[in-house]
C-alpha cells in the first residue's frame, strides 16, 4: 500500500494473504480457482482495506471490509483470466488486464471508465503477463508484449447536468519496442537546464532472440 505498511500475495492454490510489515496482523482469503493478481487499495491501512484480486476464473473481484466482515464484489467477468491489476493513488480507480485488453473502473462511484484494447498482434497474455502501473492518479502505463501504451486520465462533464462529471482514459502515446516489456514505471533521474526534474520511463526489458 501507499504507506508501505502492508503487502499482499496470491497463489495458484487460490490463497490470498495480506500481511502487516509492522505487526503480526494478517488476513487470508481462499478462492476456488488459481489467483494470478492481487492489488491493495493504495490507502489500505487508513480506509476500507479493499483488496482487488483476479485469476483463472476470469473474475475481477473487490473484497470490501465492513462492520460485519469482508464481502466479495465481482465487478467484471467472462473475458478470460485476469493477469494484472493496478490501483491509482487517492482516486479509487482500478485497472486490470484480461485476454481482451485493459479495463478501468471507478470504485468510488461504481462506474466503468474506459476499455483499452490489447495491442494488435500482441503476444498472448498467457505467455507473457501484461504489466500495469499508475503514475500518480492521472497516468496509466501499460506494457503488453513489445508495446507500451501511455494513457492520461481526463474528465468528461455530464451533458445533462445529472450525475456529475465522469472519467475516461485517453491514450497519448504508443511505443513499439524491440524487446518484451517485463515491468515499467516512471521516475525522475535528470534535470533540465532550468533545474527542473524531468519525468522518464524506466522499463524492465527482455531481449527478443
Amino acid at each position: 500500500d501507499e504507506r508501505a505498511e502492508h503487502v499482499g500475495s496470491c497463489s495458484r492454490d487460490g490463497t490470498v494473504v495480506v500481511r502487516s510489515l509492522a505487526s503480526n496482523e494478517s488476513s487470508t482469503r481462499w478462492y476456488h480457482r488459481p489467483v494470478l493478481a492481487v492489488e491493495l487499495e493504495r490507502e489500505y491501512a487508513a480506509r476500507s482495506r479493499t483488496v482487488a484480486t483476479g485469476g483463472l476464473a476470469g473474475d475481477f473481484v473487490l473484497s470490501l471490509r465492513g462492520w460485519l466482515g469482508s464481502k466479495d464484489v465481482v465487478v467484471h467477468s467472462g473475458e478470460g483470466p485476469v493477469r494484472a491489476i493496478a490501483c491509482a493513488a487517492g482516486s479509487g480507480l482500478y485497472a486490470w488486464a484480461n485476454d481482451a485488453g485493459v479495463k478501468v473502473f471507478d470504485a468510488a462511484r461504481s462506474r466503468r471508465v474506459s476499455y483499452i484494447e490489447r495491442p494488435l498482434g500482441a503476444i498472448p497474455a498467457e505467455r507473457l503477463r501484461p504489466h500495469l502501473r499508475w503514475e500518480g492518479a492521472a497516468e496509466l502505463l501499460i506494457g503488453w508484449g513489445d508495446c507500451i501504451k501511455i494513457g492520461k486520465l481526463l474528465t468528461r462533464e455530464a451533458s445533462s447536468g445529472v450525475g456529475g462529471a465522469s472519467y475516461y482514459v485517453e491514450i497519448t502515446a504508443v511505443l513499439q519496442t524491440d524487446f518484451y516489456v517485463c515491468g515499467l514505471c516512471g521516475l525522475s533521474l535528470r534535470q533540465d537546464d532550468r533545474g527542473e526534474w524531468q519525468r522518464d520511463l524506466l522499463v524492465l526489458a527482455y531481449a527478443r532472440e
